[in-house]
């Protein structure tokens, strides 16, 4: 009796221990945060300002859309989106 036990525990040990290692091997540790693939969070402190008061980098992969626009399709999550108020300010940013 006492061998069946042993047996029992050592195979939910291996079984817990298996279960674990396939866990780990799905997820990427380098793995990018793709809601922000265009890092548009280092632009957020813009929301707020007028358009035409901001410089941007030269070369960014952008598009601005004006005040009822749609948004720009298809969606690159590359591209950093400027969305304009109806006064054009800009009241969002976000990647798309």
């Amino acid at each position: 009796m006492l061998g069946k036990q042993f047996v029992m525990k050592n195979s939910v040990s291996v079984l817990a221990v298996l279960a674990l290692a396939a866990c780990a091997r799905t997820q990427s540790p380098a793995a990018p945060d793709s809601a922000d693939a265009c890092a548009a969070a280092d632009y957020q402190g813009l929301v707020g300002a007028q358009l035409a008061a901001v410089t941007l980098p030269a070369g960014l992969n952008m598009e601005i859309i004006e005040h009822g626009a749609a948004p720009p399709s298809p969606a690159d999550p590359a591209r950093m989106i400027f969305q304009l108020d109806a006064e054009g300010r800009i009241s969002r940013v976000y990647c798309g």
